[in-house]
């Protein structure tokens, strides 16, 4: 009768696969440790705590990087982690499943212990994460359309934040940088001047140490988005390409806008000097956007990246991939 008791006993504490699943899915190796194998779960834990992650900054990269060969290589890597994660779940289900009915609870099979190991990993993922933010690249949204045509409202980009690590920003960058008007805030706009040089703007033309820059019109066409007050807008204007130096990019100018909703007009704005560790923005969208003309050259020291890749495009799915 004692031995009943005993196998009985021994038996409620079977493995269940889809327990051991549940725990593979919430925190990568728990469900192996839940069958008993600690040491595998920690190496399956490791990996992708450690290894993962340097695929993922492989990748990211090679996004902000990419062209259509790359792309195809990224393609690919990013089904590593899927195809692994997929792999751990099946195997600990095989496992849990091939376990003998009578198995005998470890020291480490209670829920203290499943609580720690799976905060553990949270953190080391989390901390790898913050990581990531801090040192390589963030995404960031478009809150308004001061930057068409590159980009539009609602738009999502990365910002590479390792671009200006040993190097300043170029004329033709767009970078992402700290509102001057509010520290919590970020604020996207294209480099025209940089230190040393002057700016000046007449008729909507702007002139760069003296000279007028180059543009060609492209054609005419209508926008609609938002305003930086949030308004509905429906403005049509024309499409130049204007030529700073090396860099190439288009503007939108118009003289058809509410005056209400945007009060400013920076057709026109006297000779200034960019002075030592600063740089000097513009809105691609020239007469709607709010920028150097308003509060001055931006600091370097507040720049905090250059805008890349458009990982998510509010209305074209052709744009996907490299700012132009």
């Amino acid at each position: 009768m004692l031995r009943m008791d005993e196998q009985i006993l021994n038996v409620k504490h079977r493995r269940r696969p889809f327990v051991a699943v549940f725990f593979s899915f919430i925190s990568i190796g728990l469900g192996h440790i839940y069958c008993g194998r600690i040491a595998k779960g920690f190496i399956i834990a490791f990996i992708g705590t450690t290894i993962l992650p340097v695929i993922s900054y492989v990748i990211v990269a090679g996004f902000l990087q990419a062209n259509v060969e790359v792309l195809k290589v990224i393609l690919i890597l990013s089904l590593i982690p899927i195809v692994m994660w997929i792999a751990v779940i099946i195997d600990s289900y095989l496992i849990a499943k091939k376990t003998r009915p009578d198995y005998e609870l470890k020291e480490y099979n209670r829920w203290y212990f499943y609580v720690i190991f799976y905060f553990l990993i949270l953190s080391s993922g989390i901390k790898t994460v913050l990581n990531i933010k801090s040192d390589l690249v963030e995404a960031f949204r478009v809150p308004t359309f001061s930057m068409y045509p590159a980009l539009e409202y609602h738009d999502c980009f990365l910002a590479n934040k390792k671009a200006y690590k040993r190097e300043d920003p170029n004329c033709g960058d767009i970078i992402v940088f700290v509102s001057p008007e509010n520290r919590k805030e970020m604020w996207i706009k294209r480099v025209v001047a940089v230190a040393g040089d002057t700016v000046e703007m007449k008729n909507n033309q702007l002139i760069i140490n003296g000279e007028t820059l180059k543009r060609e019109e492209l054609y005419t066409v209508t926008y609609v988005g938002k305003d930086p007050n949030k308004n509905d807008v429906n403005v049509e204007g024309k499409l130049f390409v204007e030529k700073n130096g090396e860099a190439r990019y288009e503007i939108f100018l118009t003289d058809k806008y509410d005056s209400k909703s945007f009060p400013h007009n920076w057709s026109d704005f006297s000779k200034r000097m960019v002075p030592k560790n600063h740089c000097f923005v513009l809105g691609d969208n020239r007469n709607l956007s709010v920028d150097s003309r308003h509060c001055g050259p931006i600091p370097l020291s507040t720049v905090k990246g250059r805008a890349e890749s458009l990982y998510w495009p509010a209305k074209d799915w052709s744009r996907f991939g490299i700012i132009q």
